[in-house]
């Protein structure tokens, strides 16, 4: 939806970001980082603080129409994963989204205050995935290398693998596989191999 959202906005140009391009070039990334890169792409001048205002409200009206749907197996799987560690282990969202895009994501799929978030929107010092990780694990007080990452895109793979994290990779977007550095990939939540490994790392 974030990917229609920046299509709809760009209509204005006949301008649109292909999927393929989206989920490998773009999907993880900061919005100002995908502005830059497709008005150079596309040899467009565009105001980007106002494209962004604009773009986040299509997002949240495409939300509030009911068209944002829980990824298949996201809730059994994450009340398996609450009984596996123990409550003293956080878990977490660690996003490049815009807050108020995040707030909207959780509300939709009723998870709303149920899940601490970090937005890197939110810290003007943050300009990459990496550096949020970063945040996320001071603001936690832990380590990145003790972190178990989730993730869906190349992008924010390489962060988690850059900070010394384990990252597993779930991949509903339908990517190659050598898109991802790491070999533990599942294609969604419903995956019987993603609990198992998630308990194997648990007795690590």
């Amino acid at each position: 939806m974030q990917w229609q959202a920046f299509n709809e906005y760009l209509q204005q140009f006949k301008v649109e970001i292909s999927w393929i391009s989206w989920t490998t070039d773009h999907l993880g990334k900061k919005s100002e980082e995908i502005w830059r890169r497709v008005c150079s792409e596309h040899n467009i001048s565009i105001d980007v603080e106002k494209a962004q205002k604009e773009r986040r409200l299509i997002y949240q009206n495409l939300v509030r129409e009911g068209k944002l749907r829980e990824i298949s197996g996201f809730t059994p799987f994450f009340t398996k994963l609450k009984k596996i560690f123990p409550s003293t282990i956080p878990i977490v969202i660690a996003s490049n989204a815009h807050p108020s895009g995040i707030e909207a994501s959780l509300k939709a799929i009723n998870y709303s205050g149920r899940i601490k978030y970090y937005s890197s929107e939110a810290y003007p010092s943050i300009s990459s995935k990496y550096d949020l990780l970063q945040l996320v694990a001071k603001d936690l007080q832990v380590s990145t290398k003790s972190c178990l990452i989730f993730e869906d895109s190349p992008h924010g793979a390489a962060a988690g693998k850059r900070n010394g994290s384990t990252v597993i990779i779930i991949n509903s977007s339908n990517l190659p596989r050598e898109c991802f550095n790491t070999p533990l990939i599942v294609d969604g939540y419903t995956d019987p191999n993603l609990l198992s490994y998630v308990q194997q790392l648990s007795e690590k």
